[in-house]
């Protein structure tokens, strides 16, 4: 019943957008999703973007395996969370949006649950 009545499960962006609102006023937001749906690419970040309303380079997807050192991965997520980098690749100094969204996603989570303790 919580799952098909009170849980929504028709979008990434409609959870996080219902989210963001439901957090007005936090500090952050961390959200754990779990799906068998194939991962998010640079094209379904930007439609994430819009639909949540910010700008293409506030919404950002990293792939856990791409980082070789947990040091490369803090520096990465560090990085886009304070505005020294964009999702665009474009280095930036400008303060960090109000909003902005990292997704960390990690193919074949069972099997590299390791990575993500």
């Amino acid at each position: 019943q919580v799952y098909f009545e009170v849980q929504h499960h028709d979008s990434l962006a409609e959870c996080l957008l219902r989210e963001l609102r439901n957090s007005v006023g936090k500090p952050h937001l961390s959200l754990q999703v779990t799906t068998h749906s194939r991962l998010l690419s640079n094209v379904d970040a930007e439609a994430i973007a819009v639909q949540l309303r910010l700008e293409p380079s506030d919404v950002h997807c990293l792939l856990l395996q791409q980082f070789h050192t947990e040091q490369q991965f803090c520096r990465e997520v560090s990085e886009f969370l304070t505005g020294r980098i964009s999702a665009g690749d474009a280095t930036t100094t400008s303060a960090a949006p109000l909003t902005r969204v990292l997704i960390i996603q990690c193919d074949e989570g069972d099997r590299h649950s390791d990575l993500l303790a």
